[in-house]
């Protein structure tokens, strides 16, 4: 890859298409009332979007030699964006935590657990 413009933007679709294969995963791993209050969710939908755009420039800095030395393909940066978010969700401890409260408003460690999970 001869642009950073473009590293970045690879890990960022990286980091995106794992988002939609978790969603995918939680659709059929959660209860329908969960996964609509998830989806509906102001904070989770945050905390991916930051998420997303935070796996590209850390790609961009994970493969910066590789990407200086002109050897970067454009497989390796897709895939490292798709690493990062199911590393950090691993990395990070998860108490589990009951997403099915009374109150339609999720709490933002609710939020975070849900998207960690």
């Amino acid at each position: 890859m001869e642009n950073l413009f473009n590293v970045i933007l690879v890990g960022c679709f990286g980091s995106f298409f794992q988002e939609l294969l978790h969603w995918f995963h939680l659709r059929n791993f959660l209860p329908q009332s969960k996964y609509q209050k998830l989806l509906r969710s102001k904070g989770y939908w945050i905390i991916t979007l930051l998420f997303i755009l935070a796996s590209g420039p850390v790609t961009y800095f994970l493969l910066e030699e590789e990407f200086l030395q002109g050897e970067l393909r454009a497989k390796i940066p897709f895939i490292t964006g798709m690493a990062l978010p199911m590393i950090i969700k691993k990395i990070i401890p998860n108490p589990d935590t009951e997403l099915g409260a009374t109150d339609e408003k999720m709490s933002f460690r609710e939020v975070l657990n849900s998207y960690l999970s």
